[in-house]
């Protein structure tokens, strides 16, 4: 067991949660009693027998300790990026045999009279439509995927600057051409809606198209018919839309989903608005 140094109690494990009742963060804590252990002995044990239990029974644990040790090793080598001597290397010679004119394509080199690998680490001629091809094959097996979505999600949250929707260039597609029909709709009818699409407000890793500006929790989505359709989602229409609208109701929001074909008939897109804003 240990004890907090502010309220004196002894627990297994000091969190977050019991440092928000003395309204201090875990950093703050920790600059505050420098060297204190925040995890007992005990609960150390107890979590490293489990992980190896997990570890050894079953495969999917393993996975995902994986995927926690690989994520360490990128931060790693970002706040350290010379301590990694063989990577460096490597790249060193790859670049020196570039200068030479050294071609990896698995054959003799007319320089060096030596046979270099190619970009699969064999001495065989692959192109790289094929080693794509294997990438692909690789990614769209369900357990891959599935690991690879860990992953993501995990690297985003460690490094959310890195996030594809922060980049600058996919700021400015937005809003595209059936949004901003959308949006001149909403100005027509003089709705309470403000053009959210851009990435500026998201619910729990999703980012709705437009939101209620009347502290009134309603939201509007827009649905391409590809980017939505079962092509790309699995899903079809009732299941997509009833997919985004379970999320949303999590957290008390009621959505309109609005597909693109709609907007062939504006007087019924102008309809629906309406009557989703007097719910």
């Amino acid at each position: 067991m240990i004890t907090c140094r502010i309220c004196k109690k002894e627990f297994e494990c000091i969190n977050s949660f019991h440092l928000l009742q003395h309204r201090i963060t875990t950093k703050e804590y920790r600059t505050q009693f420098p060297g204190t252990e925040m995890v007992s002995k005990e609960k150390k044990e107890r979590i490293r027998q489990s992980v190896i239990k997990n570890y050894k029974e079953f495969p999917e644990t393993k996975k995902k300790i994986g995927l926690a040790n690989s994520l360490k090793m990128i931060e790693y080598h970002r706040k350290f990026p010379e301590r990694g001597p063989f990577r460096r290397s490597v790249v060193q010679k790859k670049a020196a045999d570039a200068q030479r004119g050294c071609k990896r394509d698995g054959k003799v080199c007319s320089h060096c009279g030596k046979i270099h690998k190619d970009m699969t680490g064999n001495n065989n001629v692959s192109s790289k439509s094929e080693v794509v091809e294997k990438i692909k094959i690789f990614w769209n097996k369900p357990e891959n995927k599935e690991m690879k979505r860990l992953f993501m999600k995990e690297f985003l949250r460690l490094h959310p600057e890195k996030h594809p929707n922060m980049n600058p260039f996919v700021q400015q597609k937005k809003p595209n051409k059936p949004e901003k029909i959308i949006m001149n709709y909403i100005d027509e009818l003089k709705l309470p809606y403000k053009y959210t699409g851009n990435f500026s407000f998201w619910i729990n890793w999703k980012n709705p198209d437009f939101v209620n500006v009347k502290n009134e929790k309603k939201l509007m989505e827009f649905f391409g018919n590809y980017w939505h359709g079962k092509c790309i989602t699995g899903r079809n229409r009732k299941q997509e839309e009833n997919y985004y609208r379970k999320h949303y109701k999590k957290f008390g929001w009621k959505t309109l989903i609005i597909w693109e074909d709609e907007l062939k008939k504006p007087e019924k897109v102008k309809e629906k608005l309406l009557e989703f804003d007097r719910l």
